[in-house]
């Protein structure tokens, strides 16, 4: 089941994000830089619910718990998914990619862009995704950023 996420969700959305750090990396030891993994604490969650950025924030739940969550912001011109996570116990299950369909129910875009992890790079092509740049580092944070146009109908 999909559902609006809360403040409540916050925690579990952290934890979640945490535990997929090793899927996130580029690095032989799986780790990411601190100022990477400082985003994906209960506060910072908290503080993007509670932001003015215009944040979608939604949750896959299976018997109650979050196995999935996607956050994205619609503006003017493109949405960008944020953030995409699936519990790696529900990988390859189609979860990321019904909560990729339900955000293209709620938006109206022509276009979509994602700043994907090396690792994700696959499904977003599955989706219809190419890259729009070279692979991109920030904060030793190694990451494709991609894009998708849709035709209007």
């Amino acid at each position: 089941m999909i559902r609006k996420a809360t403040v409540y969700d916050a925690e579990n959305i952290s934890i979640l994000a945490l535990s997929l750090i090793p899927f996130l990396s580029s690095n032989s030891e799986g780790t990411l830089p601190k100022e990477f993994t400082d985003t994906l604490t209960t506060q910072e969650y908290l503080k993007r619910f509670n932001s003015e950025q215009p944040f979608q924030h939604f949750v896959y739940e299976i018997e109650g718990r979050i196995v999935g969550y996607i956050s994205y912001v619609t503006m003017v011109e493109d949405t960008h998914i944020f953030h995409l996570f699936v519990d790696e116990k529900y990988h390859k299950r189609g979860i990321a990619k019904s909560l990729w369909n339900f955000m293209l129910e709620e938006t109206s875009s022509e276009v979509y862009t994602v700043n994907s992890s090396l690792w994700a790079t696959k499904f977003y092509e599955t989706l219809g995704f190419v890259n729009s740049s070279l692979v991109q580092k920030n904060q030793g944070l190694e990451y494709q950023p991609m894009i998708m146009n849709i035709e209007p109908i």
